[in-house]
């Protein structure tokens, strides 16, 4: 998947059970605790029965603006910039009101391209940031933003609030290279930003089949009236409803209906051109 890769640790606890060692789930420590509900094993209920779709990209039912905060919480500098996202910083910020053509997402062809303009003597180039990251990028009072424009000779043109799938334009009056120089900038930060946003979606796979449903509910009746187990372990709670076993393959950070439609792109063609 052309995806925002994530990290995940070569050791995993383990918990014996029956004479046998099983692997115990990862779960990211950022979850808020609301997020895990009991009675679904090692990890979280990602499904949600309400809103099933068939799809393998489903949505985490989780509010973008409240993780980003509390995730960005622990860092004196994020909490600041948490904060002001008020309207009292859009007189530090730079808006224009684009063409409606630039509205929609850039062309799939063009990755980041610089553009010189004759006239104005001017390069540019547009860069797409989705919106619940652009406060990261401008900063506390705009600090952020000063200080990228200072270091690379550059100025970013955020588009205006009503126009958020709207990309920045970063412009330069020095060369193309300040150009790619501030888009590294940016790029750089937005990556360290994304290595603290919570999932938001997972793709796995269905372990529905009629056997593997008997087979897990055999078990899980063994465990519940095996009276040589301690309690904590036979709680019918702790297993996960027979309907709702999957494979989980990996776990997404999507924080627009770009990445979103991106994301499920990339995993009908891997399905098309390398499963079936």
């Amino acid at each position: 998947l052309a995806v925002q890769s994530m990290n995940f640790p070569l050791f995993v606890p383990t918990y014996k059970l029956n004479g046998r060692i099983y692997r115990r789930n990862f779960q990211s420590s950022r979850r808020n605790e609301s997020e895990v509900k009991f009675g679904t094993g090692d990890t979280a209920d990602l499904y949600d029965s309400s809103k099933t779709d068939g799809s393998l990209c489903s949505h985490f039912s989780v509010n973008c603006d409240e993780f980003l905060e509390e995730l960005f919480g622990s860092s004196d500098e994020m909490q600041s910039t948490a904060t002001t996202t008020s309207a009292n910083e859009s007189s530090d910020v730079l808006t224009t009101d684009m063409e409606e053509a630039s509205e929609s997402e850039l062309p799939s062809s063009e990755k980041f391209v610089v553009h010189y303009n004759s006239k104005s003597k001017k390069w540019s180039a547009k860069i797409k940031i989705p919106a619940l990251l652009r406060r990261f990028v401008i900063g506390p009072q705009g600090s952020v933003k000063r200080k990228i424009q200072d270091e690379t000779n550059c100025r970013l043109v955020f588009p205006s609030k009503r126009k958020r799938k709207s990309p920045i334009e970063i412009l330069s009056t020095t060369s193309e290279e300040s150009v790619m120089r501030c888009r590294d900038r940016i790029e750089l930060l937005l990556l360290e930003v994304r290595n603290r946003v919570a999932f938001t979606h997972f793709v796995s796979i269905p372990m529905i089949h009629e056997n593997i449903r008997k087979k897990f509910e055999e078990f899980s009746q063994a465990v519940q009236q095996d009276d040589e187990l301690p309690d904590s372990c036979r709680f019918a709670a702790l297993f996960q409803q027979p309907g709702k076993l999957h494979l989980t393959l990996t776990m997404l950070s999507l924080l627009d209906e770009d990445e979103e439609t991106t994301a499920s792109n990339s995993l009908k063609a891997a399905i098309s051109d390398s499963v079936r």
